[in-house]
C-alpha cells in the first residue's frame, strides 16, 4: 500500500510538472490564453492541496508501519533473549561453569569431543544412603522419590551456602561432589569435611521429620582429578582418576553416620581452625594392593559443638542448619502428602486385614513406627 501511494504521489507530480513546464515554455504552442482556468485550477489543487494531504497520509502509514515491524523486531529479540537464557541455563545443568562457556554455541552430541581438564588442588566427597535397597523395598516410588528431592535440594542448598562446590553428579541414593579444583582455594579440604558434617546432620533433622530411617556413608579424599564430558546422548560433566577411585573405595568401607577421612586431606585441615576429633584411624586397601589411611570423622557431641561455632563465621548457613530442626523447613505441604499417604495406605490395607475398610492394627507403614525399628521387625515376625 504505501508502495502504491508513493508511486502515485511521483507519477502526479511528473505530470503538474510537465504540464507546467509545457505551459511556462512553450506558449507558442499552447498559448495561455488558450488554456482553459479550469485545468489551471485543477492543476493548482491537485499540485497544490491533494499532494500534501497524500503525503501526510504515505509519512502515516509509513510510520505506523515502521513502529509495527519495530515492535515485532523487538519481540522476537526478547524471544531469542529468553530461549537463549534457558539454553545457558540448561547447558550449566548439564555441565559446570567453567566448561559451560565453551560448550554453549556446540551441539551437545559433540561435548565429548572437547579436551578434558585437569585439577592438582581439589577434594572429593562421596555420599551414599546405607540400606538403599531395602529401604526401596518399603516405600512407594513416589516417597522414595520424595525423600532424595528432599534430601539432595537440601544439600544442595548447603553446598552452596558452604561454597566452592561443585556437585558433580547424583545417581540413584549417591552423590559426588568436589571441593577447589575449577573453583580454587585454599581450604577445600576443610570445605569438604565441613560440607560431610553438613550432609549428616541434614539427612538425620529430615530422617526424624519424615518418620523413616536414613542413614549415610561419607568419605572425603584430597588429590588429584581429571574432568571431560562424556555420551553424545545426554551428554554429562564427569570426574576420573586414581583419587577419584580412593574415595569411592572408602566410602564403600566408610562407617554409618560419620567422616571417613583419607590421611591426605586429614594433613590439610587446619589446626587452627578447627578442632575436630577422630575417634579411630583405619586402613583400606584397594583393589591393586595399596592401602589408604584414613580416619573416622564421626557427628558426637565434641564435633557437633565445633560445627556450632563454625556457623557463627558463616551466618546464611548457620540460620539454614538452624531452621532444620523444623518440620516446616522440609515443607508443610510435602510433610503433609506424605503422612497423608501413609495413612491412606495404612486404612486400606487395615481394612484387607479385618474387612471393616479402617485403619487397623499391624501396617508395617504406621506413621507411629519408624521404618527400621525394632517393633517393625517384631510385627513383620508376628505377620
Amino acid at each position: 500500500m504505501l508502495f502504491i501511494l508513493i508511486l502515485f504521489r511521483a507519477v502526479l507530480s511528473i505530470g503538474v510538472v510537465l504540464l507546467e513546464l509545457l505551459v511556462d515554455s512553450w506558449p507558442d504552442l499552447v498559448p495561455v490564453d488558450e488554456v482553459p482556468p479550469t485545468l489551471r485550477d485543477l492543476s493548482y489543487i491537485l499540485f497544490q492541496l491533494f499532494c500534501p494531504f497524500l503525503l501526510i497520509g504515505a509519512s502515516r502509514h509509513a510510520m505506523l508501519e515502521f513502529v509495527r515491524r519495530r515492535t515485532q523486531v523487538l519481540k522476537s529479540t526478547q524471544l531469542l533473549l529468553t530461549k537463549q537464557v534457558r539454553i545457558e541455563k540448561l547447558v550449566h545443568s548439564l555441565v559446570p561453569p567453567f566448561r559451560a562457556n565453551a560448550l554453549r554455541n556446540a551441539p551437545p552430541k559433540t561435548w565429548y569431543q572437547f579436551p578434558s581438564d585437569s585439577f592438582t588442588s581439589c577434594t572429593v566427597l562421596q555420599m551414599d544412603i546405607a540400606g538403599f535397597t531395602d529401604l526401596s523395598t518399603h516405600l512407594l516410588a513416589e516417597e522414595l522419590i520424595d525423600v532424595l528431592n528432599v534430601a539432595f535440594s537440601h544439600i544442595d542448598q548447603a553446598a552452596e551456602y558452604v561454597g566452592n562446590i561443585w556437585k558433580v553428579e547424583t545417581i540413584g541414593d549417591c552423590l559426588i561432589a568436589v571441593a577447589g579444583g575449577p573453583n580454587p582455594c585454599a581450604d577445600h579440604a576443610f570445605r569438604a569435611v565441613h560440607l560431610g558434617f553438613c550432609i549428616l546432620e541434614i539427612m538425620e533433622r529430615i530422617s526424624a521429620h519424615l518418620d523413616v530411617t536414613l542413614q549415610v556413608r561419607v568419605a572425603v579424599h584430597s588429590g588429584d582429578i581429571c574432568a571431560a564430558g562424556v555420551g553424545s546422548v545426554l551428554p554429562r560433566c564427569l570426574i576420573f582418576g586414581k583419587d577419584v577411585e580412593v574415595v569411592r573405595v572408602l566410602e564403600a568401607g566408610g562407617e554409618r553416620g560419620a567422616l571417613l577421612v583419607s590421611e591426605a586431606t586429614a594433613q590439610q585441615l587446619p589446626e587452627t581452625l578447627v578442632s575436630w576429633k577422630f575417634s579411630e584411624e583405619r586402613t583400606v586397601r584397594m583393589k591393586n594392593g595399596d592401602e589408604i589411611p584414613a580416619k573416622v570423622l564421626p557427628l558426637q557431641h565434641w564435633n557437633r559443638r565445633e560445627l556450632r561455632r563454625l556457623a557463627k563465621h558463616n551466618p546464611p548457613l548457620n540460620n539454614f542448619m538452624n531452621n532444620l530442626s523444623s518440620p516446616d523447613t522440609v515443607g508443610p505441604t510435602r510433610v503433609a502428602s506424605w503422612n497423608t499417604r501413609k495413612n491412606t495406605r495404612t486404612n486400606a490395607r487395615g481394612g484387607m486385614e479385618d474387612g471393616t475398610g479402617g485403619g487397623g492394627g499391624g501396617d508395617e507403614y504406621s506413621s507411629a513406627t519408624p521404618l527400621s525399628s525394632p517393633a517393625l521387625t517384631a510385627q513383620r515376625a508376628n505377620s
